[in-house]
């Protein structure tokens, strides 16, 4: 989780803004990301953080901007819940601008309600706070609401605006020390390990959990028995917990694999129990399906393989946790997440049999492409996997072709489709639990974009059973085709085209 925190400079006859002190003095907690300290101007405020919104957008990954200002009215501090599209500045900002009941994005919603669970921050936060639904409607809430503009596209983004009052009224040490504590609770992280099994009378994962016991990024700790009953009766409280609070948590769970020479970080868990000794209960499934109605494999949020590449040597990615307690409490915890805490999202990938039909085209393709990606069904998952894609290529100078396969259960034929449009409105929920209706994918952007390949040439190249589109949709298939469009559009060497597929029982996986 990445936590953008800022404070304010002088303004009007504020000339020592308690939000700078505060600023100052957590630019070293371990809890903040990025500390800046912001000029009180819409102007200068977004030449500093545009970067960092605009990062957000293209990666998709798990990130909260926090936002310090002062009232110099209040006598505690408030935890606001809203962000209004008014700027009606009561005094010029730093740089001159006054605007006078003027919209702050253009045909953007008249307010925007932070996804974060204040309700639970301010029980845990103690005397002090409150929430509000006032920021007033001068720079504060400028940026408050730009901030929850930009993370309202993703479910793992979020935002939140924290009114401080003057230090005569509530002491600086008192307000560090709340907003330190909030700061831990953005950053929720339930470390787990096992203990014995079979021949591993030591695990190490229970010497590792011991160890960072008090790490301050750790907040709750578990050496969990290793069997399957154990370890749902100590995480099925703490997953009903993380659910019910809403608070961002990471569930981080350890375990050994005695032949490996490095430390792997597993990408996706598998709908499957198939143990090669009994579990400490002596529970043994063989081919076990471990939930009905799950997918066959899901794969981590998470963005592993930057994590692998800056963490450096003895670690690795890996798709292969096992069949054992280890692949089973990493399955529970991503079903159990998937729609809340971290967003765990769900992929199709071929494992067993029964999958999505685009999946088996991008194995069949491997030998014949440059790249394969099977993505998550998700608004956010895309952008994660695709984010680094699309900044490859603009770095390579040699051609690259974007060719993205969806499935349209409906159609009878293979769709080229010839454009993608700026709405996402999804008909069901996307595998994230996200379900945007009439929402606009990029504020700002065109409304439609064509691809500049010659589809009704390809078409026309490829037979009968192949037919040009325009239709791609509201779901993910259009918001990736449109995305990388949107990416590509400035580009001279890159080229993007959407191809819708039919189920296999319409044309056979040959075929296609």
């Amino acid at each position: 989780m990445k936590i953008i925190l800022t404070g304010f400079g002088k303004f009007g006859n504020i000339v020592e803004n308690p939000t700078t002190k505060l600023a100052e003095q957590l630019k070293d907690d371990s809890n903040a990301t990025v500390v800046h300290i912001l000029e009180v101007s819409a102007e200068g405020l977004q030449e500093t953080l545009r970067p960092y919104w605009e990062e957000a957008e293209n990666s998709g990954n798990d990130t909260i901007f926090v936002h310090m200002g002062v009232n110099n009215g209040a006598t505690e501090i408030n935890l606001e819940q809203f962000g209004y599209n008014v700027a009606d500045f009561r005094i010029p900002d730093e740089r001159g601008w006054e605007p006078d009941n003027e919209p702050i994005v253009l045909d953007g919603p008249d307010n925007i309600m932070t996804t974060l669970p204040l309700e639970s921050f301010v029980e845990k936060l103690g005397v002090n706070t409150k929430i509000s639904t006032d920021p007033g409607r001068y720079i504060c809430n400028y940026v408050y609401y730009k901030s929850l503009t930009m993370t309202s596209k993703h479910d793992n983004q979020h935002a939140l605006f924290v009114h401080v009052p003057m230090f005569e009224v509530l002491g600086q040490d008192e307000q560090l020390k709340i907003i330190k504590q909030l700061l831990v609770l953005l950053h929720q992280v339930i470390l787990t390990g096992f203990g014995k099994f079979y021949n591993i009378l030591e695990n190490p994962t229970t010497t590792l959990v011991e160890l960072l016991k008090d790490d301050p990024f750790v907040t709750e700790t578990r050496v969990i028995e290793t069997s399957a009953v154990a370890l749902k009766q100590v995480l099925q409280p703490l997953w009903e917990e993380a659910q019910a609070t809403g608070e961002p948590t990471l569930f981080f769970h350890l375990g050994v694999d005695d032949s490996a020479e490095e430390v792997h970080f597993e990408k996706c868990a598998y709908n499957l129990a198939d143990f090669c000794i009994p579990d400490e209960a002596g529970w043994e499934p063989q081919e076990q399906v471990i939930l009905e109605g799950e997918p066959e494999v899901i794969y981590t949020a998470l963005p592993i393989q930057e994590l692998v590449e800056a963490i450096g040597m003895d670690c690795a990615t890996s798709t292969d946790p096992g069949y054992y307690v280890c692949n089973y409490t990493y399955f529970l915890s991503l079903v159990n997440t998937r729609k809340h805490c971290t967003k765990q999202v769900g992929l199709w990938k071929i494992r067993h049999g029964g999958c999505h039909p685009t999946a088996l085209l991008v194995k069949e393709l491997e030998l014949e492409v440059a790249e394969i990606h099977v993505l998550p069904v998700s608004g956010s998952g895309v952008r994660t996997t695709m984010a680094p894609l699309w900044a490859q290529a603009d770095k390579r100078s040699e051609v690259t072709t974007f060719l993205h396969l969806g499935v349209n259960q409906e159609a009878d034929c293979i769709r080229l489709e010839a454009s993608a449009y700026n709405v996402a409105d999804f008909p069901i929920p996307d595998e994230h639990g996200w379900q945007p209706h009439d929402q606009i994918i990029l504020q700002g952007h065109d409304d439609v974009i064509s691809t500049t390949l010659q589809v009704h040439k390809l078409a026309q190249e490829l037979g009968e059973r192949c037919i040009v589109s325009t239709d791609p949709g509201r779901f993910v298939c259009n918001c990736l085709y449109y995305l990388t469009l949107d990416h590509i559009s400035n580009a001279k060497h890159e080229y993007a085209l959407f191809v819708h597929v039919p189920s296999f029982d319409v044309i056979s996986e040959e075929d296609q």
